[in-house]
């Protein structure tokens, strides 16, 4: 697994990586929240963000919370590491989305447990991505062929319309008509993609007059974000198919 080290001192930065590298574990250091985004902006295959909390320039909340809110990112893993075991901090990094949370210093069997259980709930989401492959396959009589077909067929359509419901969120104009959400959605529902479905019904229920609404931006972006995590996994061959 790639993850990407978001600590200050160079103490802790020290323990924490000699502990994920003794477990085989690939890491990038980044020293503050700032350098963590530029890392993640260059690195496209960083699969877990560990990150303290109390640093100069960005804490790990505001890194936390850039994380969450993007398109590319959203579905990221987080761990957060602080000597700050309050309460407030605790709550406003679940709030923000944060998968766990350790109290420093952090103990090194503590933090590969967390990193373990975080690998089972990857596991689990990628596996929940489309059901079963031989459960479409018997309702259909597809052979195993005509199934990879159709999942490639499901990918250069998701590829097709997601920079352009990208540049409409960047421009604030969202055109449901040019998306083809209807192909999208028949295509999600032959195979199984509940998740996406879950998201292209929120869009589909949008009153017509919210849809040039900033409201309206919120489950655009969620389903984007469910469109790109769709594409990574089967493109990678990672789904349950």
């Amino acid at each position: 697994m790639k993850i990407l080290l978001v600590e200050d001192n160079a103490v802790s930065a020290r323990i924490i990586e000699a502990t994920l590298q003794r477990e085989n574990h690939e890491t990038i250091l980044a020293k503050d929240g700032r350098e963590a985004l530029s890392v993640l902006e260059q690195t496209h295959d960083i699969q877990l963000v560990v990150s303290d909390i109390m640093m100069p320039e960005m804490s790990g909340l505001e890194l936390l919370a850039k994380i969450k809110a993007s398109y590319e990112w959203g579905d990221l893993p987080v761990i957060l590491c602080t000597s700050h075991a309050d309460a407030e901090n605790v709550l406003n990094a679940y709030r923000l989305g944060c998968e766990h949370y350790l109290v420093k210093p952090v103990n090194p069997s503590e933090l590969l447990q967390k990193i373990s259980k975080v690998m089972v709930e990857m596991e689990m989401k990628k596996k929940s991505l489309l059901r079963d492959h031989l459960e479409i396959m018997n309702k259909y009589s597809l052979d195993y062929r005509t199934y990879k077909a159709m999942l490639a067929d499901f990918v250069a359509l998701l590829s097709q319309k997601i920079p352009l419901l990208e540049k409409q969120l960047d421009e604030g104009s969202l055109k449901p008509d040019q998306l083809n959400l209807e192909g999208i959605q028949e295509s999600a529902s032959v195979l199984g993609a509940d998740q996406l479905l879950s998201a292209l019904d929120a869009v589909t229920f949008l009153p017509e007059h919210q849809v040039g609404e900033e409201k309206a931006q919120e489950p655009y972006r969620a389903l984007l974000r469910e469109m790109k995590v769709a594409v990574k996994a089967l493109q990678s061959g990672e789904s349950s198919g």
